[in-house]
């Protein structure tokens, strides 16, 4: 994945705090990876299903413990075939559906709010990868089109990010909010744990790097006074990663 500037509502590992005049359920599909042992090796291009790259799911290992329930997601490579130098981030994706908050998206009010937790082994390796986020992305369209939609086709994209320590006892969170564009279709929901420290072109890439509890909300921006604040307050500069094509 190449990286590149982009311009975000709210990001970097933060969140704005609303008290929202309609609060809605949890709208990602096994957060938790309680339900399912497998997820896809590709973009996906249907709802509530995770695909990308080579991960598995997995129990309680190497001293850490899921954050929630029995089960969390290890990422292990940055392709869906494995290892590969120049491409540093390893990416599951799900497609969420938002055509039940129809009504509070046309009316430009809608925000939502995505939080998950991350954990990685300790160890004295100073080769040991740190970084993770989440990003989340609208667009417009039909999901089955995503595979050729989304390196260039976003109405709005943003990521938070988290930065691990060597306590396995210990998760950290990233979260990320947007408005969601009143044009949009589906948003995406991304998790990734990044070679930040050392790019590993061959072998384990991620030595011992662990999700969970990952969930997204949408809820109603108050008032326009509180949307004012939110614009004014929280535009930030969010780092886009790419990946390469899929050959």
């Amino acid at each position: 994945m190449n990286s590149k500037g982009i311009v975000a509502l709210i990001g970097l590992g933060t969140s704005i705090s609303l008290a929202p005049a309609s609060a809605r359920a949890d709208i990602v599909n096994d957060g938790g990876f309680e339900i399912s042992n497998a997820t896809a090796l590709q973009l996906p291009t249907e709802y509530a299903l995770w695909s990308g790259d080579v991960v598995e799911i997995v129990t309680a290992r190497e001293g850490i413990v899921p954050f929630e329930g029995s089960q969390m997601v290890h990422f292990m490579y940055s392709t869906p075939r494995g290892p590969r130098g120049g491409i540093i981030g390893s990416e599951l994706w799900q497609i969420i559906d938002i055509s039940a908050y129809r009504g509070l998206i046309d009316s430009g009010r809608a925000l939502a709010t995505a939080e998950g937790w991350f954990n990685r082994v300790g160890g004295e390796d100073p080769n040991i990868d740190t970084q993770f986020s989440i990003v989340l992305s609208a667009y417009a369209g039909s999901p089955g089109d995503f595979p050729g939609m989304w390196k260039q086709s976003e109405m709005a994209l943003v990521e938070g990010f988290a930065y691990t320590d060597g306590d396995t006892r210990t998760w950290e969170i990233a979260t990320a909010s947007m408005l969601i564009p009143v044009a949009a279709d589906f948003l995406v929901y991304r998790i990734t744990a990044t070679e930040n420290v050392f790019d590993d072109a061959s072998g384990v890439e991620f030595h011992g790097h662990y999700g969970d509890a990952f969930s997204l909300r949408i809820t109603e921006v108050p008032a326009p006074a509180s949307l004012a604040m939110l614009l004014s307050g929280a535009l930030a500069v969010s780092t886009r990663r790419r990946r390469d094509a899929r050959a």
